[in-house]
């Protein structure tokens, strides 16, 4: 999920891709955002760049 936040994806996409709904991606968005004290996704872009350099993803390839 951190990895299609980082690509731009747009809650609804991340939701289609993963087979959630849109309401749960936010809740687990949210959480991400509180665990990392980041203010906005970009913010948790940034922060997790580092992270998640080196791995794949599914959602990388829409």
């Amino acid at each position: 999920m951190v990895r299609a936040i980082q690509l731009g994806k747009s809650n609804k996409a991340i939701a289609y891709a993963l087979n959630m709904t849109e309401s749960t991606v936010k809740a687990h968005v949210r959480n991400v955002m509180a665990k990392l004290n980041a203010k906005n996704r970009t913010e948790v872009a940034m922060m997790s760049e580092k992270t998640l350099s080196g791995s794949s993803d599914d959602l990388s390839a829409d």
